[in-house]
């Protein structure tokens, strides 16, 4: 499991991830995204039933930071042969 909080233009979003299976090479895992007012954890905008089962109570108690990045991310989407395909360009500072 992956839990990212980041700021997207003015606003700041957290997401929890993980699970999922690897089919023909690529990764399909579960993703649950949702806005928060600030740059903390908050564990009230996504079903209890959700964070129950992938992030208990007693860890979410626990939780600190790992590691930070400081990163600019540029996306386009392309419609190329029917399929809508986001293309991102990540910049470290």
């Amino acid at each position: 499991m992956a839990l990212r909080l980041r700021r997207v233009g003015g606003r700041w979003l957290q997401t929890l991830k993980g699970g999922g299976q690897i089919l023909a090479g690529l990764h399909q895992r579960f993703e649950w995204e949702v806005p928060v007012p600030s740059a903390q954890l908050d564990f009230s905008g996504l079903d209890e039933a959700v964070w129950g089962e992938h992030l208990p109570a007693a860890l979410r108690e626990n939780l600190k930071p790992v590691f930070i990045t400081d990163f600019y991310r540029s996306s386009r989407l392309l419609d190329w042969q029917g399929a809508i395909i986001e293309v991102c360009l990540i910049t470290a500072w």
